[in-house]
């Protein structure tokens, strides 16, 4: 069964607050979404995408962003139908 857009959204919406809350290593907390980041337009770019496609062709968003900032990536699966779980996860390069 395919996603919702509003089940879409929800998980956008966990992501992006999980990247605005991000903790370090040393415990601080720093704003991972930050518009200033050279990232921040592939970002948001991609999760309006997974947001606003309807198609019905298309399985799941999936790949990698470079994080320059932090100097990690960031791998990404963002599924449209249920059967597959979201990932997004921060890894050193």
């Amino acid at each position: 069964m395919r996603r919702s857009k509003e089940e879409r959204t929800k998980i956008v919406m966990d992501i992006v607050k999980k990247l605005r809350y991000f903790r370090t290593v040393t415990g601080e907390i720093q704003n991972l979404y930050n518009s200033e980041y050279s990232y921040y337009d592939e970002l948001s770019k991609l999760f309006n995408n997974y947001i606003k496609n309807e198609e019905s062709d298309v399985d799941e968003y999936n790949g990698r962003i470079r994080l320059n900032e932090i100097g990690k990536d960031a791998e990404y699966i963002l599924p449209f139908t249920n059967s597959k779980s979201p990932l997004f996860v921060i890894r050193m390069k």
